[in-house]
């Protein structure tokens, strides 16, 4: 799998969370989740090609594959549940977990770091954590040999050599889906796409997809586009409605106003011709001269309302609660 990293400090910054899992309280043996110097002198020797000083590098030293960000993403969001038994000297097993599945459980941990408690995502903000299970998988990677320096032209090149694959499944003896799922990660955490990669937090979605404003905190989470224009149908419906029922609500306040001496003659005054008659030009004249009822009974086809309106038991039953008073 090709890997992208604009810059080889993102793998810096991978070194210096390692670093700091250390056994420090009791002075006792790392375990295999921590690490001493001896484990730690490959990545702490690539680490000093950096910097020469705290704003000085030594010299150029380039990765020679990119990450397909595309793929990645097409990767993550494949929901087989299984994968066909593996080539090799592997035992053939009923039931493998696909290497998709292995990596989003990784992925999402790393997502999650950029989480608040409130739902609140800043992806820029997404770091290592002290019992960080990313962490431990990467430097297990770290320690599979994968990694060289290669002098090519007047440079030094990192190389990543990649499991191969062959239709979808490894090619090397010996190589388990958790190994690939391993080594995708480690390319993933390698590039800027590490703060750019975003989960939809809509339920039933949780689409991976990149974003277009890292940089940004989406205070409800983020949302791929088309949850977003989902929600903002639902949003702009939502106000609708309101709206709807609002300027429903004003129009029998101005009613029962207007002709509260009227509807307590009559039980029948919505029945009553000459009544209905004023009653719905006045309403009409109102709606013209009111921005809220213009924009739900002018908009569209709308010309106002007619007699239908006040036939409507929830209508004429309203203003007649307001002249009561019971409202």
């Amino acid at each position: 799998m090709p890997l992208y990293c604009e810059d080889f400090l993102d793998f810096a910054i991978f070194y210096d969370s390692v670093s700091f899992r250390r056994n420090t309280s009791n002075n006792q043996m790392p375990t295999e989740n921590q690490f001493d110097d001896s484990q730690l002198g490959m990545l702490g020797a690539m680490y000093g090609l950096l910097f020469s000083g705290p704003h000085h590098r030594l010299g150029p030293l380039n990765l020679i594959q990119r990450l397909d960000e595309r793929e990645f993403i097409t990767l993550l969001n494949d929901r087989k549940s299984t994968n066909a038994p593996l080539d090799g000297v592997l035992p053939r097993m009923a039931i493998v977990l696909p290497v998709s599945e292995i990596l989003r459980e990784w992925v999402d941990e790393w997502i999650d770091t950029g989480r608040d408690p409130n739902g609140a995502e800043s992806p820029a903000e997404r770091h290592f954590n002290d019992d960080s299970k990313v962490s431990s998988v990467v430097y297990d990677y770290s320690k599979r040999n994968r990694i060289s320096l290669l002098g090519i032209s007047n440079t030094i090149e990192l190389w990543f050599s990649p499991y191969e694959t062959h239709n979808g499944r490894p090619r090397i003896l010996g190589v388990r889906n958790e190994d690939i799922a391993r080594e995708k990660l480690v390319f993933f955490l390698l590039s800027e796409f590490r703060f750019k990669l975003a989960k939809c937090r809509r339920d039933g979605c949780g689409k991976y997809f990149a974003l277009k404003h890292w940089k940004r905190t989406y205070k409800r989470g983020t949302l791929c586009s088309e949850c977003q224009r989902t929600r903002s149908q639902e949003s702009a419906s939502k106000a609708t409605s309101e709206e709807r029922i609002q300027a429903g609500w004003m129009l029998c306040q101005l009613a029962a106003k207007r002709f509260s001496k009227q509807i307590q003659k009559s039980p029948d005054w919505h029945k009553e011709a000459p009544l209905r008659a004023s009653l719905l030009k006045y309403l009409n004249t109102r709606i013209e001269r009111v921005d809220l009822l213009r924009a739900v009974y002018l908009s569209g086809p709308r010309r106002g309302i007619t007699g239908k309106w006040l036939s409507r038991a929830s209508n004429w039953k309203a203003i007649e609660s307001i002249v009561k008073g019971e409202i």
